[in-house]
């Protein structure tokens, strides 16, 4: 008999929606990968926490990030081309209010891990 891998339609081109894609690759199944623009942009990427272990509620939310984000420096390197920034993200306090949480998270017992 013939067995039929499943087949997947991921909408999305951006960060999330092309991790999707190649996660459903690599469990060997069919894959339809579109996106409403030709090039890149408008991104999730810009999307805090699927990636950003620096906006992850501690816990479950802050693990899943972490797995995400090795995951997905796993994926680029495995594929030519494709960006990874390691170093993180910055974040611009525009007053006092601000740079009090951002001293909060730097002082955060797993600020190291984010």
């Amino acid at each position: 008999t013939l067995v039929q891998m499943p087949r997947v339609l991921v909408v999305g081109g951006g960060l999330l929606g092309t991790f999707h894609a190649l996660e459903a690759i690599r469990r060997g199944w069919d894959v339809d990968h579109f996106d409403a623009d030709a090039e890149p942009h408008d991104a999730s990427a810009r999307s805090p926490g699927a990636i950003t272990p620096s906006f992850a509620a501690d816990g479950l939310d802050l693990d899943l990030s972490l797995a995400s984000r090795a995951a997905w420096e796993d994926t680029a390197a495995a594929v030519t081309g494709l960006p990874f920034r390691s170093s993180g993200s910055l974040v611009v306090a525009t007053d006092l209010a601000d740079l009090a949480v951002l001293h909060a998270a730097a002082e955060h017992p797993s600020a190291p891990d984010r």
